[in-house]
């Protein structure tokens, strides 16, 4: 195996439950209302398998949303303009990423209308976020581990502290890219947004990739398009696939082969990410 390094772009972001009400601001005046709510017993396995009784708070709602990202926002925006009094469940880093999603991972936006400045991914969620609760969105900040939508309405929904009907139901989960588990890909001590991206459509125009050389890992469709889309600014483009041939289908591996700037380097798996100031993807 060789250890590859340089710009990549893998392709394959408590509630003490009320006894009796649980309040909410609304729009403009600050008002208050109440939800349909109670506490009811649940019975919950524990961390050692042994069923406990648990407590867990009863709301009913008109709609539940669930996801914390744009699209599960611009639903509570529009339930809340009709007053329809939605509640959101934003999720607990929930498959790794904080409420918003995989924007909360993002540096500069420079591609979301009405920004003439860029405007950092964390504050554009955040600003989503205040726009849902000003129109009258109730907004918790826990995963949903459980739904039952077979039964029909109104559906259950459940958290570690509730247990939602509601008559209508969103799903806005949104998606989670797969990242490389290794050394030097995570976000605190690593190169995550800062060499390492999973969107060569968000990040592949800037500095960072730009007449530089570029990696993509995998041998799939979404590795050929990026592959090629990378290839209008990159110097040079490496797909590093761990077998002898392509999962992708025949055009769109037939079109990365011929893309005179795209080399696929065979039977390797990138083990490290780390950055010297003048090698290329391969350490030369």
């Amino acid at each position: 195996m060789q250890s590859l390094h340089g710009h990549l772009m893998p392709c394959t972001r408590n509630i003490r439950p009320s006894r009796t009400q649980c309040w909410q601001h609304t729009t403009a005046a600050p008002r208050l209302r109440s939800l349909n709510c109670r506490t009811v017993r649940s019975r919950q396995p524990n961390d050692r398998g042994c069923v406990v009784l648990a407590s867990l708070q009863e709301i009913s709602t008109k709609c539940a949303i669930v996801g914390g990202g744009p699209a599960a926002h611009t639903a509570a925006i529009y339930l809340g303009r009709a007053e329809l009094e939605p509640i959101l469940f934003e999720g607990w880093m929930a498959n790794g990423l904080a409420p918003g999603g995989q924007l909360t991972t993002t540096t500069y936006v420079e591609n979301f209308p009405g920004f003439p400045k860029p405007i950092m991914g964390a504050e554009l969620c955040d600003r989503f976020r205040a726009q849902s609760v000003e129109y009258g969105c109730k907004i918790y900040t826990e995963t949903v581990n459980k739904l039952d939508l077979l039964g029909g309405s109104p559906f259950k929904l459940w958290t570690d502290t509730k247990l939602i009907t509601a008559d209508t139901v969103i799903i806005a989960t949104g998606a989670a890219a797969k990242r490389l588990r290794i050394p030097g890909a995570d976000e605190e001590t690593g190169y995550w947004n800062k060499g390492i991206s999973a969107c060569a459509v968000c990040d592949g125009a800037s500095p960072l990739f730009r007449n530089n050389v570029v990696g993509v890992v995998g041998g799939g469709d979404a590795a050929m398009e990026e592959a090629c889309f990378l290839a209008r600014y990159a110097s040079k483009v490496y797909i590093i696939h761990r077998f002898d041939y392509l999962e992708a289908s025949k055009v769109m591996a037939r079109r990365a082969k011929a893309n005179p700037k795209i080399e696929i380097i065979w039977h390797s798996q990138v083990l490290e990410a780390y950055g010297v100031e003048g090698d290329d993807i391969l350490g030369r």
